[in-house]
């Protein structure tokens, strides 16, 4: 009746979650464990387990500041997007209560971030200003400089390059000041270049240098090609083509990857300085390589254009400006497409909020739902135990069947015993030794069914099935032993009921409890993998074990299996 109570309250418990509110977020929090398991080796997969959590906004307060974190930094390292708001709002909100100020002002940055990919700017700015405040205010310089930096952006994207520059060069001072030097040679860069947008190239000469000799000492060398670049377009601005040519060939010497717009600057430049041949090769090289950015084949078929209608071949000048045209229309439309996809995931989320809020507000519904769903439990629980109570007797009658079996193979046994008795006083005479033969033969049969039935009875049993299931691969991460001391019990027990004379003839040797445990588990007739599982213990160990049972049982032969010589003990 306790097991029927108990079974009763797991099948409840669902519906009264459901009516008092109380939210299961185990899954949540398993992709969540998951994603940051495989952020290291593999961000995309992390990304993937991130997105799958429909309504990040609605997990608890400590799992919604790990996913965001977590998201935060997949972004920073795949360099994609924030997704919607909410839940960087929700994140930001509770950290300015209980969080510290890295915390708040790093949350601030994902969440203007998350503004900007949503445009909105406005809050994204506001957002950005007060994280600025406080990551100044602790002293945290690092998260200060990237707040610059994408504040910075936000002007850049506006256009506004004079105020983008003003940002990018705090951003610079704040990076050098918390020895983020790396970071500090790119805020340079995108000073000098805030000044070559605004036409004023021989000013940003100076800073895109100090890029170059800050990460000439301490970058890799896609930090080295990306600056030489850099410097090649600010040459190319100021018409000095000779310098111009040389750094973006440097930056296809120490480039190991995306050379395709040196080669398309390199083109460019040779068309325009009449050097057909030149301009060509690079064309065609460019061409070849892998492209990481999506406009460089159209840049790289409009430089073809531009190269065919220098050499007087207007057809195929012609031939390639269409191209050029039709790969713009369709960069054109691939964004709209973009934006038509975007506006349709805020509408599906925007849905699936609706309907939770619906939800918590006719949550009261839920009691007519609950009365009807406890009846089908209770309906569901009578069908259980009727079908518990015919197995129940089923179990009887094999259990009866099995005592049956065994009478009667106590009353062959003993009639063979009385048989080899006459043969030898009868100095084995053949007619009665044809009778032994066929007596011994139905003994056989008889006891090959008897360990039949019992090994069914085992495997039919509820610790038995669980050893089965068990048995069947290893669960990482387990560390003490996979069976418990219930579960040993329960072993000790079926056994017993179907073996009585096993343990009377275990106490017969001087085994130890653990011996003594793997007599009763060999019975179940699994491998030495399935019982290493079992055992959490390496197959070497199982075999160690079984050899030393073997030795005080008194088992000499090879080929005498533990289990069959444990049964015919019997």
């Amino acid at each position: 009746m306790r097991k029927a109570m108990k079974w009763l309250f797991w099948t409840l418990l669902p519906g009264w979650m459901a009516l008092t509110g109380c939210r299961d977020e185990r899954a949540e929090a398993r992709l969540i464990d998951r994603a940051e398991a495989v952020f290291a080796t593999a961000p995309d997969s992390a990304h993937v387990l991130l997105d799958s959590i429909r309504l990040p906004e609605e997990l608890s307060r400590g799992q919604l500041l790990r996913w965001c974190e977590l998201y935060g930094r997949v972004a920073d390292t795949l360099y994609v997007d924030l997704p919607f708001p909410e839940p960087f709002r929700l994140a930001y909100e509770r950290l300015r209560s209980r969080g510290t100020p890295r915390e708040r002002a790093r949350m601030g940055l994902y969440l203007g971030r998350s503004y900007v990919a949503d445009k909105e700017y406005e809050r994204a700015m506001r957002i950005y200003k007060e994280s600025l405040k406080t990551a100044l205010a602790c002293g945290d310089y690092n998260q200060a400089g990237y707040i610059c930096s994408y504040t910075a952006d936000l002007y850049d994207y506006e256009g506004n390059y004079p105020l983008a520059r003003v940002r990018y060069a705090e951003a610079e001072a704040y990076f050098r000041e918390a020895g983020n030097m790396r970071s500090a040679a790119y805020a340079l860069r995108d000073v000098g270049r805030m000044y070559v947008f605004a036409d004023s190239a021989e000013v940003a000469l100076p800073y895109i240098s100090r890029a170059d000799t800050i990460l000439t000492a301490i970058g890799d060398s896609s930090d080295r090609a990306y600056i030489a670049n850099a410097l090649g377009n600010v040459y190319k601005s100021l018409g000095d083509t000779l310098l111009a040519k040389k750094y973006f060939w440097k930056a296809i010497a120490i480039s190991d990857e995306d050379m395709a717009p040196d080669y398309c600057a390199l083109a460019g430049i040779y068309i325009k300085g009449g050097e057909l041949e030149k301009a060509r090769m690079c064309l065609d090289k460019a061409r070849e390589l892998p492209m990481l950015n999506k406009k460089t084949p159209v840049s790289i078929t409009y430089k073809y254009y531009k190269l065919e209608k220098a050499e007087g071949y207007l057809d195929r000048a012609l031939a390639y400006l269409e191209a050029y045209n039709e790969m713009s229309d369709s960069i054109m439309a691939l964004r709209n497409r973009e934006n038509v996809i975007e506006a349709e995931k805020k509408y599906e989320r925007a849905k699936i909020a609706l309907e939770n809020v619906q939800l918590k507000t006719h949550k009261l519904n839920l009691q007519i739902l609950s009365g009807i769903f406890m009846s089908l439990c209770l309906f569901l629980l009578s069908l259980y135990f009727v079908a518990l109570n015919r197995k129940n007797r089923k179990i009887y009658r094999q259990r009866i069947d099995l005592e049956r079996k065994s009478n009667e193979l106590l009353k062959l046994r003993e009639t063979l015993s009385r048989m080899r008795e006459e043969l030898q006083a009868l100095n084995a005479k053949e007619e009665h030794r044809v009778e032994y033969e066929r007596l011994e033969r139905e003994e056989s049969t008889l006891f090959r069914k008897l360990v039949e039935r019992r090994e069914a009875l085992l495997f039919s049993s509820a610790i038995g099935k669980k050893l089965r299931k068990l048995s069947q691969k290893v669960v990482p991460g387990t560390t003490g032993p996979l069976l418990m001391e219930k579960d040993w019990k329960a072993i000790v027990s079926i056994v017993n009921e179907i073996y009585p004379a096993f343990a009377a003839m275990l106490s017969k040797f001087t085994l130890t409890d653990v011996e003594s445990r793997y007599c009763y588990l060999c019975l179940f007739r699994f491998d030495t993998v399935g019982e290493a599982i079992l055992l959490n213990i390496q197959p070497d160990s199982v075999n160690k074990r079984r050899q030393r049972v073997r030795q005080k049982l008194g088992i000499t032969g090879k080929g005498i299996d533990l289990r069959i010589y444990l049964i015919n003990l019997l």
